[in-house]
This record gives structure tokens, sequence and C-alpha cells, in this order.
């Protein structure tokens, strides 16, 4: 095992392979990325299951030579963030892609109406309310859950009529009516966002949509600053691992980054954690 050397990545499918891509567009890091397509998607599954699935990923990864893992899922990073960290007992730096989306909000949208849309355990846990109100509690935050949206996308139909119709369907809600900003509160939904984008201006109103992918990329590479050297090599092939084979997963990765890519199989039964 060659420790420090990869960026892990991992998500419940295709949805962290946005986080992914602006990753590696703000450095050219080398990245193992781990894609549990066996139990795609996580955001409707039961809040055990997913710290769970986030803790074998994180053992997988590390033990593939990731010393930074970026929990890539909105999900995991509400419901599994700390049982990660805890378990990988600073082995490793772990990273979620709420914490940084909290604090760009609490800085930019002080008495401002923020709308969030995210799977129901993202929307339920109500870590994203919490996190932007104990930075600052002048943001009015109205969530919304949009649980079909990620199986939507699985199945690549965000570009759909019907993916528009999803979209109009939820984004109507009045909960949404008076926003300022909306948070693709899910890694999946940046692939939604020429739909989202549509959607208003349909309805001709401007909203300013966030994604989180684009401020976790900018957060790692703060964070690392000078030691992210340590993990750019330019002849280095990007690693993707799947749970069970995906079609669409591999067109999205090859989408992104081109051809400069493998997979290899990990069969979900083979993801059992073990004592670091």
């Amino acid at each position: 095992m060659t420790i420090g050397n990869k960026i892990g990545i991992f998500d419940s499918g295709v949805g962290g392979l946005t986080v992914a891509k602006a990753i590696c567009q703000a450095a050219p890091v080398s990245i193992s990325y781990l894609g549990d397509t066996a139990h795609t998607p996580w955001g409707n599954q039961a809040a055990a299951a997913i710290q769970q699935y986030s803790i074998s990923i994180s053992n997988v990864l590390f033990n593939k030579g990731c010393d930074i893992i970026v929990i890539a899922c909105n999900s995991a990073s509400a419901l599994a963030y700390q049982h990660v960290t805890s378990y990988l007992n600073s082995k490793a730096i772990v990273f979620n892609v709420i914490d940084p989306v909290a604090k760009h909000i609490a800085q930019k949208f002080s008495h401002k109406n923020v709308g969030i849309i995210g799977t129901r355990q993202t929307i339920h846990s109500k870590t994203y309310k919490k996190k932007i109100h104990n930075l600052n509690p002048t943001v009015q935050i109205n969530e919304l859950a949009t649980a079909v949206l990620a199986p939507l996308i699985e199945d690549g139909l965000a570009t759909s009529a019907l993916g528009y119709q999803f979209v109009e369907h939820y984004l109507s809600n009045p909960l949404l009516a008076d926003i300022d900003a909306l948070v693709l509160g899910c890694t999946h939904y940046p692939l939604l966002l020429p739909t989202v984008k549509k959607y208003y201006e349909n309805i001709g109103k401007e909203v300013e949509i966030i994604d989180s992918a684009q401020l976790i990329a900018k957060e790692l590479i703060t964070v690392l600053g000078e030691k992210i050297y340590k993990y750019i090599d330019p002849n280095h092939k990007n690693e993707f691992t799947l749970t069970s084979d995906s079609a669409f997963f591999k067109k999205i990765a090859h989408n992104f980054f081109g051809e400069n890519i493998e997979f290899t199989a990990s069969p979900h039964h083979t993801l059992e954690v073990s004592n670091l």
C-alpha cells in the first residue's frame, strides 16, 4: 500500500463525478473514484446503511493509497462524515460537500432567502440549515426533498422532457417561490443544470444557482495549499471503481475525463470494513 499519492472520491453513482471533474479542473491531481452503483441512490436509504457504505468505501480508498478522502455525496456528508472521520482516525484528511456551501451561503446571503433541494435523507437531516444558521442565523432557509431527481439522473433522463416535468414540479413548490438562490444539494443535480436554468428562464425569474462541486474543489485546493503538488502526476490514469457495472456511469466519466481513464470492479459484497 502506497499512501499519499491519490485523492479518493466516492459517491453512490454518477453524482460525485461532478465533484471529481471540478477538482481535476482546479488541479491536475491523481484521483481514485469509487461509485457504489450497486446501491444507488443513497439518498432514499436508511441512515445506518449510508454510514456503513461510506465507512466501507473509505476503507477501500485508503487501502488504494488515498490519504485525502472526499465524500462527494450530500446524503453521506450529512449522515456519515463524522463516522468516516472517526474511523480513519487522522490517517486521512476527510472533506465533505456541505461545509463549503454553508460557508459560502453564510457569507453571501445575509437576510436573503435560500432554497435547498436534495434527497430525503439530506433534507430530513437538516444539516444544511443547522450549519448555515450556526454561521449566520439571518439567512432564511427553505428546504425541499426532491427524491425522484437522483434516480431520474441515474437513468440518463436529466435533460429529457420527463426531467423538465419533474424539475418544474419541484421548483414550482411554494416553499421555493421567493428564493434568491437555489442550492443543488445533491452532487447528481449539476447534471440537471441546463433543465433548472431552462425552468427559471421560462418563468422569467432570476435565481442564483449554487453548485457544491465548484465550492468543494476550491476548499480542497485552499486547505491543501502547496501540498496539492504531491497528488499531481502528469502520467497518471484516473481510476474509477464501480460496485455494479453501469454503462451510463462510464458514458458520463468519459464525457468528463476523456479516454485516459480505467475502470475496475469492486463487487459490493467485498466492501468490508477492516482495522486500519
